[in-house]
């Protein structure tokens, strides 16, 4: 019975360690499995949740004012947004809940909020992800009349005497889910769709920088130069200019370089140039005064201004001649610059006087710039222009007789020579005591001009 009661025994606990132990255990370990497995689950959770990486800028729009979110995905995970809640210094509250999904390394996704800003009110943003995230736009807080980022465009090498307009304008940026026009900077209002400088060089080699307060938003950066034009009296395009697009996200700096223009002597043969202006021919009757003009123009292409120029006009006693001519009023004009691109007249007035009454005269007249210097270089220049002749004409009158006509007094030639002028009356002497007269009828054939021959 023992040796049964043993077996038995040994049977019973066979089958209780089958029936209960190894199932246990079996629970145990898919238990164990389970945990490691939800713990696995959660760690890479947090893991996604510490790989999730946005970037939130918050700007508005320069039309309706609108908030705007720029979202942009920078870590390798697509992210849901689903709240936004947008705080204002008034005590407001809004909440925006909708899911918008952001892929990783996409363009920037652009979300309206549907508030529109106040200029007395700033504004707080925060947004919500679905794996628990929360961003804060880093524009914190948003204030429509404080745009925070300042955009920097410096000019390198301006021309002299140029005329330099810099605009900045917001422009439409294309997202994931359209077309739209953010960003605002600062003018004339708080939030304005552009904005511009003018500047005018007056140096060579000019560098100068030019600050915009911008929203983040998409901006085309301009630059357009303009020279004087004389003949319009206005400001023209030379169309040097430059343009570019930015998408600021922060503080920013656009470089615009002209070619360095170094300083280099004026070409007297080819960029400067002096011209006299005066009548071929002047007639007179007794003595007349004519104008004359020295004209002084520097081109364009100069590499400098010309400095206390002195011009003057001269007559040439020695070639001048049958004739007196002097100056009336300045015999020179000092000009302190003389700029690339300018053209200037200088306006001289001459007396003639004493004109040969059979020869005429001719008069010899030209223009000198005795002395100037080069802003840059300092070098001395000097000019004269060729000698110029004026002819003088003395008019002498004809009369052609018509007829002649007796009278017994010279008053009655007025009557006999109708309908002609009198010419003249001359007496005819018969005896010392009795005289006639022959009254000479005729008409005026005009003057005939005497001149000097240059």
């Amino acid at each position: 019975m023992r040796g049964v009661s043993s077996i038995l025994g040994a049977v019973i606990l066979a089958a209780i360690v089958f029936t209960v132990l190894i199932p246990l255990l079996i629970f145990l370990q898919n238990t164990t499995t389970l945990y490691h497995l939800q713990v696995l689950e959660r760690n890479r959770a947090e893991i996604e949740r510490f790989q999730e990486n946005l970037e939130i800028h918050a700007t508005v729009s320069p039309d309706n004012h609108n908030i705007y979110l720029l979202v942009k995905n920078k870590g390798s995970l697509a992210a849901n947004l689903t709240s936004v809640y947008i705080a204002d210094s008034g005590g407001g509250l809004t909440i925006w809940n909708s899911t918008r999904t952001i892929s990783p390394l996409s363009p920037i996704t652009l979300i309206d909020l549907n508030v529109k800003a106040e200029e007395d009110k700033a504004y707080t943003i925060h947004a919500a992800t679905e794996r628990g995230r929360s961003y804060a736009a880093i524009e914190k807080p948003l204030n429509i009349t404080d745009p925070p980022y300042i955009l920097q465009v410096s000019v390198i090498n301006m021309m002299f005497d140029r005329k330099y307009k810099i605009k900045v304008t917001v422009v439409d940026m294309k997202t994931t889910n359209g077309t739209f026009k953010v960003g605002c900077v600062s003018a004339e209002n708080p939030c304005s769709a552009e904005a511009s400088y003018e500047y005018y060089s007056s140096r060579w080699n000019d560098n100068q920088t030019f600050t915009f307060r911008v929203m983040p938003g998409n901006y085309s950066i301009q630059l357009t130069e303009y020279k004087f034009d004389e003949g319009s009296g206005s400001w023209i395009s030379t169309y040097r200019g430059y343009q570019q697009t930015l998408m600021v996200l922060k503080s920013s700096v656009v470089v615009f370089a002209y070619e360095h223009v170094p300083a280099t002597s004026i070409d007297l043969n080819s960029q400067f140039n002096m011209t006299l202006a005066a009548p071929a021919v002047l007639m007179v009757t007794d003595e007349a005064t004519f104008d004359a003009y020295v004209v002084v123009r520097l081109d364009d292409t100069a590499k400098e201004s010309m400095r206390d120029a002195t011009v003057s006009l001269i007559i040439d006693p020695s070639l001048t001649k049958h004739c007196k001519a002097t100056i009336e009023g300045r015999d020179s004009y000092n000009l302190e610059l003389i700029k690339p691109g300018q053209t200037i007249s200088l306006h001289f007035r001459i007396r003639v006087s004493d004109v040969d009454p059979l020869l005429g005269g001719v008069v010899y007249i030209k223009g000198n710039l005795s002395s100037a210097v080069g802003d840059r270089t300092g070098t001395p220049y000097n000019y004269e222009t060729s000698i110029t002749p004026v002819s003088i004409c003395k008019l002498s009158e004809l009369q052609m007789i018509k007829k002649f006509a007796p009278a017994s007094n010279c008053d009655e030639c007025v009557d006999k020579c109708k309908p002609y002028s009198v010419i003249d009356c001359i007496e005819i002497r018969i005896t010392p005591f009795l005289s006639v007269y022959l009254c000479v009828c005729g008409d005026s054939a005009g003057v005939v001009p005497r001149c000097g021959q240059p």
